[in-house]
C-alpha cells in the first residue's frame, strides 16, 4: 500500500511537470504536448517551485521502511531531484541572468524533426504550432531577465543568430516531402513569423541586455559547496579540486611517457600535432569514419562481453545543427525518448570551421575515442538501458556524475580490453583524460571565482593543445553549468571505486559484463545511490 501510494505521488508530480515543460515531454517521448512551448513568466517559475516544494514535502513524509528496496532508492532520488530543482529555481535563478529562449525554441523544433517517431505530416503540424507560438514565447521571456550576465547573453545571441538556419531547413524539408499544400503554406508562414520574432529578440539582446550585463559568471564559494552537498557527492570543493590537480599531474606524466615512445626526443606538443595531423581529408570523410568507428565499437562490446546491448536500437551519426555549434565544439549525444517505440539515438559531430588545421580535432585517434564515449559502450548504450527502467523519478534524476563519469570510464576501459590500442590512440585517450582533469580544476576555480573566463581558456589551450576557438566554446559552457564539467573525471573515479568494491565482494564470480549490466540496469542514478541499487541488481539479483 505504501509503495503504491509513493509511486502515485511520483506519477502525479511527473504528469504535472511535463505539462508545464512540453519540450522535456517531447524529449521523453511523450507527445501529448508536441504543439506547445512552455510559459515563460515569473508566475510559471513560481508555480514550478511551489509544485516541487509540495512534492518534496509529501515524499519526505513517506517512511522509507514501508517501501521496497527499489522504492527506498527512488525516495532518496526524489528528494535530491526536488532539492536540486529548488536550488536552481530559487537560489541560482538563472532565468534572471540569461535568456535561454532561443535555445529552448531550437530544442523544441529539433526534437520534432530529428526523431522519426511519427509520420512527417504529424510532426510538421506540431512544428508549425510551435513556430506559431514562438513570437509569444520570445517576447514573454524578455521580462524574466533582470540581472543579466554579459557572457551568457552573448551565448544566447549566438543561438538566436544561428536558429534561422534550422528554420530554413525545416521549410526546405516541408517543400520536398509534404504533399499537403495547406500544411506546407502554414509551416512557411509560421517560420517567417518566428524568424521575424527572432530578429526582434536578437536586437533586444544586442542593444538592451548585453550592454548593461555584468561580468560576474561565478556561482560563489558558498553556493558551490551547497550544490556539491545537494548532489551528495561526499566531497568538498577543496577535495574535488585536489582530485583534479592530482589527476592532472599523473596524466601529464603518462602523456609524456607515451609521447616519448612514439617519437623519442620530441616534445609532447610536437608529437600531439603530428598525431592530430592524421585525419580524414574532408569533414564528409570524417563523418563516415565516425560511423565506421561506431560500428566497430558496437561489435567489439558484444564480442568481448563488455556489456549487453539491447535489441532494436539504432545510433545515427549526423552533423551538428548550425544553431548548436557554438556550444558543441566537438560532439554530443541526443538520446531516444524513454517512451518512443523506436529507440534511436543521435550522435552529433560538429564540422570544422574551415580554418587551416581545423580538422585536427577529428584525427583518427579522436574519432575512435569520442565514438566510444558517445556510442558503444558509452552514452548511447547507457541511456538505452536507462530508458528501460520503470522508475520515472530516475528519468528526472539526471545523475550527471554517473552519465558523464560512465562516458569517461569506458574510454579507458575499451583501451584496456583491447579496442584500438595503438600508441597514437592511447595518446589521444590520455590527452582527453587530461582534458577532463583540467575541467575539474577549471570548474571549481571558475565557479568559486578563483579565476576568470580568459584565464580558463588560456589554461585549457596550454594543457591540452586544444584550438583556441574550441577552448573558448568549452569554457563558455563551463561557466553556464557549474558542477557539470567536474562530473566526468569525478564520476569515473567513483565508478572505479564501485568496481573495486564489487571485485572484493564477488571474488571469482565478478565479471565485467555483470558489473556493467547491473550499473546500466539501475538507470541514470546519481552515483551516491548506485551502491544501494547494486545490492539488488548485482549482489542479490532478483529471480525472474
Amino acid at each position: 500500500m505504501a509503495q503504491a501510494q509513493f509511486e502515485a505521488t511520483v506519477a502525479g508530480f511527473f504528469e504535472e511537470f511535463i505539462r508545464r515543460h512540453p519540450v522535456e515531454a517531447t524529449s521523453f517521448g511523450i507527445h501529448a504536448y508536441d504543439e506547445k512551448l512552455p510559459e515563460a513568466s515569473r508566475a510559471a517559475i513560481k508555480g514550478t517551485a511551489d509544485l516541487t516544494r509540495g512534492f518534496r514535502e509529501r515524499v519526505s513524509a513517506v517512511d522509507p521502511n514501508t517501501l521496497t528496496p527499489s522504492g527506498r532508492v527512488d525516495r532518496e532520488v526524489a528528494l535530491t531531484v526536488a532539492d536540486l530543482a529548488l536550488f536552481d529555481l530559487e537560489e541560482r535563478r538563472m532565468a534572471e541572468r540569461a535568456s535561454e529562449a532561443a535555445e529552448t525554441l531550437g530544442s523544441a523544433l529539433y526534437l520534432l524533426v530529428a526523431r522519426d517517431f511519427a509520420p512527417l505530416p504529424d510532426r510538421m503540424r506540431a512544428v508549425a504550432a510551435r513556430l506559431e507560438a514562438a513570437p509569444r514565447f520570445l517576447t514573454e521571456s524578455r521580462a524574466l531577465v533582470t540581472r543579466p550576465v554579459r557572457l551568457w547573453n552573448q551565448i544566447a545571441l549566438e543561438a538566436a543568430a544561428e536558429l534561422p538556419r534550422l528554420l530554413r531547413t525545416i521549410v526546405q524539408t516541408a517543400r520536398e516531402k509534404l504533399a499537403d499544400r495547406s500544411l506546407l503554406a502554414r509551416v512557411g508562414r509560421a517560420a517567417d513569423g518566428a524568424e521575424q520574432a527572432l530578429r526582434g529578440y536578437s536586437a533586444w539582446l544586442r542593444d538592451d541586455v548585453i550592454p548593461k550585463g555584468s561580468s560576474d559568471v561565478q556561482l560563489g564559494p558558498g553556493p558551490f559547496e551547497r550544490l556539491l552537498k545537494l548532489r551528495r557527492l561526499g566531497l568538498s570543493a577543496d577535495q574535488v579540486l585536489a582530485l583534479g590537480e592530482r589527476s592532472l599531474a599523473e596524466l601529464t606524466e603518462r602523456r609524456v611517457a607515451l609521447a616519448a615512445k612514439i617519437r623519442p626526443g620530441a616534445g609532447v606538443d610536437e608529437v600531439l600535432r603530428e598525431v592530430k595531423s592524421r585525419h580524414p581529408e574532408t569533414f564528409a570523410e570524417a563523418l563516415e569514419s565516425y560511423r565506421e568507428a561506431v560500428r566497430e565499437a558496437r561489435a567489439f562490446v558484444v564480442e568481448r562481453d563488455v556489456a549487453s546491448v539491447p535489441r532494436d536500437e539504432t545510433l545515427l551519426v549526423e552533423e551538428t545543427p548550425a544553431y548548436l555549434r557554438h556550444i558543441i565544439p566537438f560532439a554530443a549525444y541526443v538520446p531516444p525518448g524513454k517512451y518512443d517505440a523506436r529507440q534511436v539515438g543521435i550522435y552529433l559531430v560538429t564540422p570544422d570551421d574551415g580554418s587551416p588545421g581545423g580538422l585536427c580535432e577529428h584525427s583518427f585517434g579522436s574519432i575512435a575515442n569520442t565514438s566510444v564515449h558517445e556510442g558503444y559502450p558509452g552514452h548511447h548504450l547507457q541511456l538505452l538501458w536507462a530508458n528501460r527502467h520503470p522508475s520515472v523519478i530516475r528519468l528526472l534524476a539526471n545523475g550527471t556524475e554517473f552519465i558523464e563519469g560512465w562516458g569517461l570510464y569506458v574510454e579507458e576501459l575499451m583501451s584496456e580490453v583491447g579496442f584500438r590500442t595503438s600508441l597514437e590512440n592511447q595518446l589521444i585517450m590520455v590527452n582527453d583524460l587530461l582534458w577532463r582533469a583540467v575541467r575539474i580544476v577549471l570548474d571549481v576555480k571558475l565557479a568559486t571565482g578563483m579565476i576568470g573566463v580568459d584565464e580558463a581558456v588560456n589554461a585549457l589551450v596550454e594543457v591540452t593543445g586544444m584550438e583556441r576557438g574550441a577552448a573558448t566554446a568549452e569554457v563558455k559552457r563551463y561557466s553556464l553549468t557549474p558542477g557539470q564539467p567536474l562530473s566526468y573525471l569525478l564520476g569515473k573515479h567513483l565508478l572505479l571505486e564501485l568496481r573495486e568494491e564489487a571485485r572484493r565482494r564477488l571474488g571469482p564470480k565478478f565479471t565485467m559484463r555483470g558489473f556493467h549490466d547491473a550499473l546500466l540496469r539501475s538507470g541514470s542514478l546519481p552515483v551516491a545511490f548506485m551502491r544501494e541499487a547494486l545490492e539488488t541488481e548485482l549482489y542479490a539479483p532478483p529471480v525472474y
